[in-house]
């Protein structure tokens, strides 16, 4: 709603809790606006819940702010978009306060939203969601003049209770252009030269009066929108209302990928065609929608429209600075923290697969080397008396390592025994030669000595 005027009170609505408004009960205050206050009702037949704004009896009475009031009305049942809210009641109570019904909408404004950073395929399907309500809006002369994060609604969607949708309200100051033919809204439109709207999200050519906006306001709004969204900030700050107006009709934006460096260049590129201060300039409803339909599929693989969004005449140096690098082959349109996860343990995981593989081809070719065989020795250490066994003649020279070794206690000896092969057995060692004890448990060879 609009900011209340100085000397407003809420409670002037005269409307007290209980009180049957239509075929409403009221049960709560949901909220105060500007011109009136908002309640929560209860359908005393079927129990459908509604909620009621009712215009304060002050403002009823200014024949402008009646006119507002209704246009409301009129200008949502005139589009019928499951992405506006339903308007079904307009009435005025026994003080002469108008009040309309409507659907009563259990969800999150998009403001209080934003105070969490909001991730960008989230921001494309808010904005597109927006994007297509006003499309129908537009598609019907009516202009809505106040989009801001405070009017728009997140709640849950009914066919699917685990995902969410988008809901545009408060078309009270919306502008219905001139149409042909019977019944044309034109009468509804407020007063020329009047400036209205909340001045962060308005248009320059809305700052400067009412009687130059077309469609083109809205896509500005849209687009400070989705600046914000992507930012976490709006594209002009200042603690004064008339400072705001004039950034949006004099100052140009801060380059987006300056504040987010890894933006898809084509989504920075349109957000700042939408913020172009010539309305001519920039992209209709249809083209925005289009665009992050596109940019929606082309993050999951889904088909896009393959008609281009027009940009001609907007200039390539604000959306991507020159000492940025250019991605625009290999950056996907969004990025997401559960995909960069995933990226880093993959990496972790392919530096271990090398590090095993490094240690297996190490461990094989030991593993697999001939080992030395033990021949049985024709002398001990301590001879018994019945051998018969030729002596084994010295060895020419220091035994080579890799012949000698001590084998472990045998069954039945009073010790370690100590067994030499020579590289060059003589033929009476041959004759003498025996099968290897087998190796059990207690027989296996220990490793080499030096």
């Amino acid at each position: 709603m609009d900011q209340e005027p100085a000397g407003a009170n809420p409670s002037d609505s005269g409307v007290a809790i209980g009180q049957l408004i239509g075929k409403y009960r009221v049960a709560s205050v949901l909220g105060h606006g500007g011109m009136g206050t908002v309640y929560l009702a209860v359908h005393e037949q079927i129990g459908k819940h509604a909620a009621i704004k009712v215009l304060h009896p002050q403002y009823s009475q200014n024949p402008e702010m009646a006119t507002r009031f209704l246009n409301e009305a009129r200008a949502v049942n005139l589009i019928q978009h499951p992405g506006i809210i339903n308007i079904f009641e307009f009435g005025k109570l026994d003080n002469g306060a108008s009040y309309i019904a409507m659907d009563f909408l259990d969800g999150v404004p998009l403001h209080m939203r934003l105070q969490q950073p909001v991730e960008a395929r989230d921001a494309l399907r808010i904005c597109r969601e927006i994007a297509m309500a006003l499309k129908a809006a537009h598609e019907r002369g009516i202009v809505h003049r106040d989009l801001k994060p405070q009017n728009i609604m997140i709640v849950r969607d009914p066919a699917m209770p685990d995902q969410e949708r988008v809901k545009v309200l408060d078309f009270g100051i919306a502008k219905l252009q001139a149409q042909e033919g019977p019944g044309a809204p034109a009468h509804l439109s407020t007063q020329a030269g009047a400036v209205m709207g909340t001045p962060a999200y308005m248009a320059p050519e809305q700052c400067l009066g009412a009687k130059s906006v077309t469609d083109r306001a809205d896509v500005y709004a849209l687009g400070v929108i989705l600046f914000q969204m992507l930012a976490g900030r709006p594209p002009f700050t200042a603690t004064q209302g008339w400072e705001l107006m004039s950034m949006h009709v004099s100052a140009s934006p801060p380059p987006l990928r300056e504040l987010c460096p890894f933006l898809a260049p084509d989504l920075a590129t349109l957000t700042h065609a939408m913020l172009t201060k010539e309305p001519e300039r920039r992209p209709t409803m249809a083209e925005v929608a289009a665009e992050l339909l596109k940019l929606l599929g082309a993050d999951r693989g889904a088909p896009t429209p393959s008609r281009p969004l027009a940009l001609a005449n907007v200039d390539a140096s604000a959306p991507t600075p020159d000492h940025l690098p250019q991605r625009a082959a290999e950056t996907p349109a969004l990025r997401h923290p559960r995909g960069r996860r995933a990226l880093y343990l993959g990496g972790l995981l392919l530096c271990g697969l090398l590090l095993a593989g490094l240690a297996l081809a190490r461990w094989l070719p030991d593993r697999h080397a001939p080992s030395p065989t033990a021949v049985p020795a024709a002398a001990s250490a301590s001879p018994s008396p019945d051998s018969t066994s030729a002596a084994v003649p010295p060895l020419a020279g220091p035994v080579p390592k890799e012949t000698a070794f001590v084998s472990a206690w045998g069954k039945g000896s009073t010790g370690p025994e100590v067994r030499v092969t020579p590289e060059t057995p003589t033929p009476a060692t041959r004759a003498e030669k025996k099968p290897p004890p087998r190796k059990t448990r207690r027989n296996q060879d220990i490793p080499l000595l030096n």
